[in-house]
């Protein structure tokens, strides 16, 4: 499922996420993060987490 995706730099995320909240009304998002392995997912919900200034 590649309707809505977010990629990028961490701005361009952070700002997609943003937006794509504000759009739906919703007050947390799920996020599933594609990889061929275990660590490449783990990678992206790191990166993720950062861009959005979180576990830091």
């Amino acid at each position: 499922m590649m309707t809505y995706t977010a990629f990028g730099t961490p701005d361009d995320v952070r700002a997609y996420l943003e937006e794509f909240q504000r759009f739906t009304g919703a007050d947390e998002l799920m996020t599933v993060h594609q990889g061929g392995v275990v660590d490449d997912r783990i990678l992206s919900l790191t990166l993720t987490a950062k861009a959005m200034g979180l576990g830091e």
